[in-house]
């Protein structure tokens, strides 16, 4: 039943209407793939290889710092009341670093707030969100400094961020707990470049930063959509049936062959998924069915 599910799956999703031209001639090679499930990270290096890289259960979500290391952020309960000092916050979040062939794990910093991680404008940093729930005030995007605690606000208030792999942009998403629309910056200008309300999230930005995708939730469906950057019109990528109940998470392969893709069905599981632009096919790469993130690195 389960692979009559999954032959469905594949045989039910739309064509992608919109291609890289520059990507679809190059071959298709989306490993490795990092993933999240169960608050630990496990990597994809092959089509027959998984290994499990972490065993802490507190990691939250994850990208490729380098292509050597992968930056996550992990979850602390401190059992404290929560008051205005930091220390009594009852939950704090950090980021780390874990090599791409395992290892020791390594602090990046000491935020405490420290949420959704991307590779920065600048080789070795990150940029991250804020999560400024607990002082009552608008969550910020921030980029790390190279050493502990050296991290600064770009004055932008969104979540979620993604960095142009040319060093030249960055886009968040706005709204908490509902998306309410996506914002493009010029780095390192804190001035909006350009915004797109609606229920859109997880920008990401294609390899060759010629495009950005993201997640659209209009109408009832889950479709990813994007624009030319950086003055397109936003029009469908890709689209799916409706045995997809929705797109988790969103990626781009490290190659910019296609999309790395966390799809939940209608029986509630999520699994990674590689779309791949040039054959418009839909491959299944696990079959864990509680994944909740992926990315290859670009």
């Amino acid at each position: 039943m389960q692979l009559l599910k999954s032959l469905l799956l594949v045989s039910f999703v739309i064509v992608s209407l919109g291609v890289v031209s520059s990507c679809s001639a190059r071959i298709a090679n989306p490993y490795p793939i990092a993933l999240q499930r169960q608050g630990d990270i496990y990597i994809i290096r092959n089509s027959k290889e998984i290994e499990k890289l972490t065993s802490t259960g507190d990691v939250l979500e994850l990208c490729w710092l380098d292509q050597e290391n992968i930056c996550f952020t992990r979850k602390f309960v401190t059992g404290l009341e929560e008051t205005r000092d930091w220390s009594g916050f009852s939950t704090l979040y950090d980021l780390f670093l874990i090599p791409r062939d395992g290892g020791s794990i390594q602090q990046f910093t000491g935020n405490h707030f420290a949420r959704g991680p991307s590779a920065g404008n600048m080789p070795g940093r990150a940029i991250f969100w804020r999560d400024n729930t607990p002082f009552a005030t608008s969550s910020e995007i921030w980029e790390t400094i190279k050493e502990v605690r050296r991290d600064r606000p770009l004055g932008i208030s969104a979540i979620t961020p993604d960095a142009s792999p040319d060093q030249r942009w960055i886009s968040g998403v706005y709204g908490l707990d509902i998306p309410e629309g996506i914002g493009l910056y010029k780095y390192p200008s804190s001035e909006r470049y350009r915004k797109f309300d609606g229920p859109f999230s997880r920008p990401r930005f294609s390899p060759d930063s010629r495009l950005l995708a993201f997640i659209n939730q209009e109408a009832g469906k889950t479709q990813i959509w994007g624009f030319d950057m950086p003055d397109g019109e936003p029009r469908l990528l890709l689209e799916f049936s409706e045995i997809i109940n929705r797109v988790v998470d969103l990626g781009w392969a490290k190659d910019g062959s296609g999309y790395i893709l966390v799809l939940e069905d209608k029986d509630l599981k999520r699994d990674v998924y590689y779309w791949e632009l040039q054959t418009k096919q839909l491959k299944r790469l696990t079959q864990f069915e509680d994944v909740n993130f992926a990315t290859s690195f670009h």
